[in-house]
């Protein structure tokens, strides 16, 4: 995993420097920066549980997608019928209904953005699902399809984009794109391809997800699809797709032929991400390049953990919570900005969506005296050139 870090430039300004004193900046800099330079990475993360929706029957949870302020989406599950939900810190978890409003009816939400709408799908009574787009305030709104009766949306971006597939005229599944103002549009598939999904977008607009043929299997390849450039390729392969991109169009995704998860961050440039020799699949990727999924405990294995790519080096997210914490996390959905982390796992036996909040590493008092040390000798060395100046 390529791992984006922050460097931080010291400027020293005077109206003369001495061969002594370039030393003192760039022993003092240099000390400072190696500290300083590199963002903050978790070493634990603190948890929490986002229970489940109330009301009778409402027995599990599983987190989907979270906002760039940490608002969290999924669905909870039920006997009768499973409900998408949203959740935020102040008011725990909301149930966002379905589109039929029957007792048989369920939803399913997989994105969110900052002003808390959700976009997922919702199964009519009947069992034709169409996408919808929930506003807090006004409620679950149907999405058209592309001419078809069926509609699934994947994403939602803080501009209310929406992106998803939808069945057309001749009852092919094809990835959208929609927006309040310009209503849905038909993103188109890769060369040689009649059907596809879309299954993630980011704040510039670009699309990913995967290309395929509709009556047959294993030739679904990933794609990265923008306003200016099309569909394209991103060459992972055939049995790939694409599930998740960050602000700079770095691409994340799994391979089912290899069983593999990958990264993209340029053409040509593909990164098969470590495993623990079984099946991996990577569905999240943040701004500093930190990168969630899920993992197949070893080779032929049917258990599957929380995994968290930093750094080039995998890491199972439950070997980063506090002791006895009562949980087996299983699935990392997504990640922000912030860090943040949501997915599902067993809280004491019980499936229940989660929010991890990172706790930062800081330097140990040795370290930081050290730094101070570096920081003051620079000071005293420019005050002493000054007066000699």
């Amino acid at each position: 995993m390529a791992k984006t870090r922050q460097t931080m430039r010291q400027a020293v300004q005077g109206q003369r420097t001495r061969p002594v004193w370039r030393l003192a900046a760039t022993l003092a800099v240099g000390l400072g920066g190696a500290l300083l330079a590199a963002p903050a990475l978790a070493t634990s993360y603190s948890i929490t549980n986002l229970g489940v929706l109330p009301g009778a029957g409402f027995t599990e949870s599983y987190g989907n997608a979270l906002s760039a302020n940490g608002q969290v989406t999924g669905y909870s599950r039920s006997g009768s019928a499973d409900h998408a939900f949203r959740w935020t810190s102040g008011g725990g978890m909301q149930d966002l209904g379905t589109l039929g409003g029957n007792a048989s009816d369920a939803s399913y939400s997989y994105g969110i953005n900052s002003a808390g709408q959700a976009a997922g799908v919702s199964y009519y009574n009947n069992g034709s699902a169409r996408a919808f787009v929930w506003t807090p305030g006004s409620g679950m709104q149907v999405l058209p399809t592309l001419g078809g009766t069926k509609g699934y949306a994947q994403g939602i971006n803080d501009s209310g984009q929406v992106v998803g597939y939808a069945s057309n005229a001749s009852n092919r599944d094809r990835p959208f794109l929609w927006t309040a103002t310009g209503g849905i549009q038909d993103l188109g598939v890769l060369s040689g391809y009649d059907a596809g999904q879309a299954a993630a977008i980011n704040a510039s607009g670009q699309v990913v997800g995967s290309s395929y043929i509709a009556t047959s299997g294993g030739s679904e390849r990933a794609f990265r699809w923008t306003a200016a450039g099309g569909m394209q390729d991103l060459g992972v392969g055939n049995g790939s797709y694409a599930l998740g991109i960050n602000a700079s169009g770095a691409v994340v995704g799994a391979s089912a032929a290899a069983a593999d998860a990958f990264l993209w961050t340029a053409p040509g440039t593909v990164q098969t991400l470590a495993d623990f020799g079984g099946d991996a699949t990577a569905y999240g990727i943040n701004s500093s390049g930190l990168i969630v999924g899920q993992v197949a405990t070893a080779p032929n294995a049917s258990t599957y953990v929380a995994a968290l790519w930093q750094g080039g080096s995998l890491i199972d997210l439950n070997t980063l919570l506090p002791a006895s914490s009562g949980w087996v996390l299983e699935y990392a959905g997504a990640i922000n900005d912030a860090g943040q982390i949501t997915g599902y796992g067993t809280y004491n036996g019980q499936y229940r969506a989660f929010l991890l909040n990172p706790v930062l590493d800081v330097p140990e008092p040795a370290t930081a005296a050290l730094l101070g040390a570096g920081l003051l000798g620079l000071g005293l060395f420019r005050r002493r050139w000054q007066r000699r100046g």
